[in-house]
């Protein structure tokens, strides 16, 4: 018992108390979107398959920030892009939507030149990083990346244009959600 009690206060004593702050203000931000979306159970009571559905939603519906978020983190996973000079440095040009020979679709990467990949040695990625669809899954990384490609400008879609855009103050009938000043 006594190994117990010193596991739960080790665990304890690592807990941050922003990290838990933080954590308590986004379940009830949740709590309350899953109330105003008819979801009346507590998240806790929601089995894993309908609760990552509802995650889904809530990250891939409804607003640019959630979107911008989205495509933010399936590129930090899926293309290893792992500072905030990557991100911001990247250009639309530097990802690109593909085909297997099957018919799947996937996002390919072409990596530039970043202070620590700067060309100088031979450190470079052996292949291509890819990020393939996922058919099925309400948050597959490539309806998200065409939902990014559908709400922006239409002439911001050059391979030069900045990946990440600024946020349009005013939506408008045609569906555009970002506006060209970053």
């Amino acid at each position: 018992m006594a190994d117990d009690t010193d596991t739960a206060a080790f665990v304890q004593s690592l807990k941050n108390d922003n990290t838990v702050r933080k954590t308590t203000s986004d379940m009830r931000l949740f709590t309350k979107w899953l109330k105003c979306n008819n979801e009346m159970r507590l998240a806790e009571e929601i089995p894993v398959t309908e609760l990552d559905k509802c995650l889904a939603r809530l990250f891939m519906t409804g607003n640019p920030q959630s979107l911008v978020r989205t495509v933010w983190m399936n590129n930090t996973l899926h293309f290893g892009l792992r500072s905030r000079e990557e991100h911001t440095t990247l250009r639309w040009g530097d990802i690109q939507m593909k085909a297997t020979t099957d018919g799947q679709q996937y996002l390919e990467h072409t990596e530039r030149i970043t202070k620590t990949r700067n060309g100088a040695n031979l450190d470079t990625r052996a292949f291509q990083a890819k990020m393939f669809a996922d058919t099925g899954n309400i948050r597959c990384p490539i309806q998200t990346y065409k939902q990014f490609l559908r709400r922006r400008p239409d002439d911001m879609v050059a391979d030069d244009c900045p990946s990440y855009l600024g946020f349009s103050r005013q939506t408008k009938d045609d569906g555009v959600w970002f506006s060209r000043q970053a």
